[in-house]
C-alpha cells in the first residue's frame, strides 16, 4: 500500500520539487485546516487558547527532539561510513532508545511545571480559559516524542535518497487535524481537535517506516549512549536545537504578548504566520532539505570549489522563487487572507487585519529563507556554534526593538495617526508593533549573517552570479503592474467565497503570465535552466502518450 515511500531520488532538482509539491499539498491543507478554523471559531478566545498551547510542546520538540534531526545526524552517518569504527546500526539502536529516555524525563517535568510556565509566559489567559491552556498543552506533550523519533528516521531516510516519506509528513499531519475538527470536534468538543494533533504526530512517525524497514534500519538492540558518546553527540547538537527552541522562543513571544490584546489577537497572529511560513516551507525548506546531504558530502571529502557552486546554486534557486513570493503576497495579501480565511465568523475587519500583518511578515520572505539557507550552510560545514550565536543575537535585538516600540507613544501613533481604527480589529496598534519589530529583527540577522559568513569563508560570496538585481526588478514589475490591473476589474468584492476565488484567480494568472513575459525579455540563467526543465518534462509526457 505506501510502496511509493520507497521511492529514491538522486539529483538535487528532483528531490527538490518532490519536497516542494507535498509540501504545498501540505500547505493546501493547512489553509484547508485554518479555513475550517475559521468558519468554525473565527478570531476569538477558543482559538487563542488552542494556538499558544502548542507553544510549550513545540519547545519540548526543538530542545530535546532536534538533537537527533537529520541536519545533526546525516554527518554522523557520514563518518561512521568513512572510519568504520562502529557499525550504523548499533549507532541508530542508541540514539533511538536514548532518545526516547531523555524525552520522557524532560516531558514528566515540564508536565508538572505546565501551570507555573503558563503563569508566567501567557499571562493573558485567566480562570477556565488559563486551564484550558494547562490542559491542552499538557496532552500535547505526548507528540514530541513522536516527532523526535520521525527526525531520525527522517534523516536515514533523506541520506539514502528516500524524499517522499518525509516529503509527506505534512499532508498526513494535517489531515488528521482536520479529520479531529470536522468528525471529532461534534462527540468531544475541542478536545476532538487535539487528539487529531496527537494522530497527526503519530502518522508522522509512521510514514518514515516504510523506508527504514526495506533498508534494515529499525533498531533491534535496547542500546544506551555511553556519557562520553552522548556529551560528543550534545556538544555538536545542542548549540543547533538550543538556535531553534530560540527560534521558537521568537515566536512564543509573539503569541505571548498577543494574549494580552484583544481576544482574537493570537489567532489573527497565528493566521498570518501561517499564510507568511507557506512560501518559507516551499522554497527555502524544501531546498534546503534536497541539497544539506550533498553539500555535507562535499565538504568531508575536501571538495570545497563543489561545495561552494553547489551552495550558490541553491541559494540562486531560492532568490528566483523567492523574490516573485515576496511581492505577490505584498500586494495580494488582502485576496489571499479573505480566500482563505473570510467567512461569516470572520469578517471584514479580522481580514483586514490579518491581510496588514501578512503583507509586513511578507517583507522578509527572502531574508528568512535566507536565514535558513545559511543555516543548512553551516551546518554543513559543522559549525553549529554559529547558528546558536545568530539566533541568539536575533532574540536579543527583536526584544530591544519590540520594548522600544511598544511604548503608548508609538502604539497610540499606529492606531490612531496612520490607521483608520474602524477598518481594523481592537489592538491592531499593539499587533503592528510585534509584526514590525519581528520583521525588522529578520533582516538585522538575515544581514549580519551574510556578512559574517564572508568574513569567515574568506570572501567567498554566496551571491556571486545569482543575478539578484535583475530577479528583483522582474518580479516587482510584474507583481506592480498585475496588481494595477486587479484594481481595474475587482475595484468592489464582497465576502463570498467566489468572489474571493475569481480575483485570486486573476492575479495568480496575470502576475505568471507577467513573470513569464518580463524573464523571456530581460532572461536570466535560472529562468532558462527552469524553462528547460519544464519544457523537457512536457516533452517526455507527450512522448509517453505518443508511444
Amino acid at each position: 500500500m505506501f510502496k511509493f515511500l520507497n521511492i529514491k531520488t538522486n539529483t538535487l532538482g528532483k528531490s527538490a520539487f518532490i519536497l516542494a509539491f507535498l509540501t504545498l499539498s501540505s500547505q493546501i491543507l493547512a489553509v484547508v485546516r485554518d479555513k475550517i478554523f475559521s468558519i468554525k471559531f473565527g478570531a476569538g478566545i477558543e482559538l487563542d487558547v488552542y494556538y499558544a498551547a502548542f507553544k510549550i510542546p513545540d519547545v519540548v520538540f526543538l530542545l530535546v527532539g532536534t538533537l537527533i534531526s537529520a541536519f545533526i545526524l546525516i554527518p554522523f552517518f557520514e563518518k561512521i561510513d568513512k572510519d568504520k569504527n562502529e557499525s550504523l546500526q548499533d549507532f541508530i539502536d542508541k540514539v533511538f532508545y536514548t532518545f526516547i529516555f531523555f524525552m520522557t524525563i524532560i516531558s514528566l517535568i515540564i508536565f508538572i511545571f505546565v501551570p507555573q510556565i503558563a503563569e508566567i509566559f501567557f499571562s493573558g489567559f485567566e480562570g477556565e480559559n488559563l486551564q484550558k491552556f494547562i490542559d491542552i498543552s499538557r496532552i500535547m506533550l505526548i507528540s514530541p516524542m513522536f516527532l523526535g523519533l520521525s527526525r531520525l528516521f527522517i534523516g536515514l531516510n533523506q541520506r539514502n535518497g528516500y524524499f517522499l516519506s518525509s516529503a509527506i509528513t505534512g499532508v498526513f499531519y494535517n489531515l488528521s487535524i482536520i479529520f479531529g475538527a470536522l468528525f471529532l470536534y461534534p462527540f468531544f468538543g475541542f478536545l476532538g481537535v487535539i487528539i487529531g494533533v496527537i494522530i497527526g504526530a503519530v502518522s508522522y512517525f509512521l510514514v518514515q517506516l516504510p523506508p527504514i524497514f526495506k533498508e534494515g534500519l529499525f533498531p533491534k538492540k535496547i542500546m544506551f549512549f555511553s556519557p562520553k558518546e552522548s556529551w560528543d553527540i550534545f556538544k555538536i547538537a545542542a548549540p543547533r536545537s538550543i538556535a531553534l527552541v530560540m527560534s521558537d522562543l521568537l515566536l512564543a513571544f509573539l503569541i505571548a504578548r498577543s494574549s494580552i490584546l484583544a481576544d482574537g489577537s493570537v489567532t489573527i497572529i497565528a493566521f498570518a504566520l501561517n499564510i507568511f511560513m507557506v512560501p518559507i516551507h516551499l522554497i527555502a525548506l524544501s531546498y534546503s532539505s534536497a541539497a544539506f546531504p550533498q553539500m555535507t558530502k562535499y565538504f568531508n571529502e575536501g571538495k570545497i570549489e563543489e561545495f561552494k557552486i553547489f551552495s550558490r546554486k541553491v541559494i540562486s534557486r531560492v532568490l528566483f522563487f523567492g523574490f516573485p513570493v515576496l511581492f505577490f503576497f505584498f500586494f495580494y495579501s488582502d485576496i489571499m487572507v479573505g480566500f482563505l480565511l473570510g467567512s461569516g465568523k470572520f469578517g471584514w475587519q479580522e481580514i483586514h487585519t490579518t491581510a496588514l500583518i501578512v503583507s509586513i511578515f511578507s517583507l522578509v520572505v527572502v531574508y528568512k529563507s535566507i536565514l535558513i539557507m545559511l543555516a543548512r550552510i553551516f551546518y554543513a560545514m559543522g559549525r553549529t556554534w554559529f547558528v546558536f550565536w545568530s539566533n541568539l543575537l536575533i532574540l536579543f535585538v527583536f526584544l530591544i526593538i519590540y520594548f522600544v516600540l511598544s511604548g503608548d507613544f508609538f502604539v497610540t501613533f499606529l492606531s490612531q495617526s496612520v490607521l483608520d481604527f474602524s477598518f481594523y480589529t481592537e489592538g491592531i496598534g499593539g499587533l503592528l508593533v510585534l509584526a514590525i519589530s519581528y520583521t525588522s529583527t529578520l533582516i538585522l540577522g538575515a544581514i549580519f549573517s551574510i556578512k559574517f559568513f564572508k568574513k569567515i569563508t574568506h570572501e567567498f560570496s554566496l551571491f556571486s552570479g545569482s543575478q539578484w538585481k535583475r530577479k528583483i526588478f522582474i518580479a516587482f514589475i510584474s507583481i506592480a503592474i498585475s496588481r494595477i490591473l486587479h484594481q481595474t476589474f475587482f475595484n468592489n468584492l464582497d465576502n463570498s467565497f467566489l468572489s474571493f476565488f475569481y480575483s485570486l484567480t486573476f492575479a495568480g494568472l496575470s502576475s505568471l503570465i507577467l513573470l513569464i513575459i518580463f524573464s523571456e525579455i530581460f532572461g536570466g540563467r535560472d529562468y532558462l535552466e527552469f524553462k528547460k526543465t519544464i519544457l523537457n518534462l512536457l516533452k517526455k509526457q507527450f512522448l509517453k502518450k505518443e508511444n
